[in-house]
């Protein structure tokens, strides 16, 4: 597993600019906002991806809702973008992201986003895409080089990289 993991400057269509950097952890901060969450979900050698609407792959997840727990949110997102049902969902780490620059004052300046892995119970064979533009179970070599064509300064490639011995 890498012990670092680089602080990546990205920018998103309001224009905010941030720094976003991946902590390899079982616990998280207990002092800074949760925003959104993120599990790769496991059955197997297969992990599901889904293709989000900016067309990069991506585990399922997103914002967390008012009253909602991150275990609820995971599961209600991995459900909506992905068809399936999860259980055991454990940390692997989380995202610090720190706005520098912040013009659409929709996210607070500072915030985590927990990135978990989980078990996959169900698969709903009759799924749409509607959350996602797709969705695909992929093996861990699949995975690397979806997330090696993008263009976002491998972040989510080293996470996805932190995953290799998770996987049967």
């Amino acid at each position: 597993m890498l012990e670092q993991h680089p602080r990546v400057e990205l920018q998103n269509k309001e224009h905010d600019i941030f720094y976003s950097r991946f902590h390899l952890s079982k616990k998280l901060p207990k002092d800074i906002l949760i925003t959104s969450a993120f599990t790769f979900p496991i059955k197997g050698n297969s992990i599901l991806l889904i293709l989000d609407k900016k067309d990069f792959w991506n585990p399922p997840g997103g914002h967390v809702e008012k009253n909602e727990s991150i275990e609820e949110c995971i599961k209600r997102e991995t459900l909506e973008e992905g068809g399936v049902e999860i259980k055991d969902i454990k940390p692997l780490g989380y995202l610090e992201i720190e706005i520098t620059k912040n013009k659409s004052h929709r996210y607070p300046q500072r915030t985590i986003m927990p990135i978990t892995y989980s078990q996959i119970t169900k698969v709903d064979e009759t799924w749409k895409a509607i959350e996602a533009k797709e969705r695909r179970f992929v093996t861990y070599d699949e995975g690397l080089k979806l997330f090696k064509e993008r263009d976002d300064q491998k972040q989510m490639f080293l996470i996805f990289s932190e995953l290799k011995g998770l996987i049967q």
